[in-house]
């Protein structure tokens, strides 16, 4: 079910990039984990609407906000590089909790 699961995250932001270029915006997705009141994890995807030229300097900032961050409160530092052919869901073990 994983995968499947996965897909549709992948379409329903194909369909929200797709809705936004017609606008004449690009979209930034932030995903967070955190526990819930009853200890379970939940996820949340915040989808941002921004400026076609911000949506492709973001990665530049984010990059560069996320290696000062580790100095000061990261222990692990390594950035993993994405790509359309090398997705988050490709670097992460199966099974590894989120």
């Amino acid at each position: 079910a994983e995968d499947e699961i996965w897909e549709e995250v992948v379409r329903f932001q194909s369909s929200l990039r797709r809705m936004f270029a017609s606008f004449g915006q690009g979209v930034l997705f932030s995903e967070t984990v955190l526990p819930s009141q009853n200890n379970l994890w939940q996820a949340r995807m915040d989808v941002i609407p921004v400026p076609k030229n911000v949506e492709l300097d973001a990665e530049i900032y984010f990059k560069s906000s996320l290696m000062e961050m580790a100095e000061e409160w990261g222990t692990h530092t390594k950035l993993i590089r994405m790509s359309s052919q090398k997705k988050v869901k490709n670097c992460i073990p199966k099974g590894f909790p989120y």
